[in-house]
């Protein structure tokens, strides 16, 4: 009876993996190869924004920095990439949605002053 115990909880542990979650690639080549994710906001299952910047700035954020927003209403299906040329010169660090059309982002210039950015799209 021992045995059969045994081989339960191996079974149990050997398949566990079969049923494991995977991911998924999303937005794959929209964005220029330096820039990267820095946050998301999740409005439902469909309407998802996220905020991009360029990796390759340094420590310093040159004048000419181009803040990257991407939106998805199809639950990824399809994204899409805007610059924001209201944060030019800024990095943005924080994105928050409120529907497939309005977001709110923050931003920051080389002098660490702060910023609120309005996105109607």
């Amino acid at each position: 009876m021992k045995h059969l115990y045994i081989l339960i909880l191996l079974s149990f542990f050997l398949f566990q993996p079969l049923n494991a979650q995977s991911w998924e690639g999303q937005a794959i080549g929209i964005l220029p190869n330096n820039y990267g994710v820095f946050d998301i906001s999740i409005v439902d299952e469909n309407i998802v924004w996220a905020i991009a910047y360029d990796r390759s700035t340094g420590s310093g954020i040159p004048l000419d920095h181009i803040t990257k927003v991407l939106k998805t209403t199809d639950g990824g299906l399809t994204w899409e990439s805007f610059d924001i040329e209201e944060a030019e010169g800024r990095i943005s660090f924080d994105i928050e949605a409120f529907d497939s059309s309005t977001a709110f982002i923050t931003t920051q210039d080389h002098t660490t002053r702060h910023f609120l950015v309005r996105l109607k799209v």
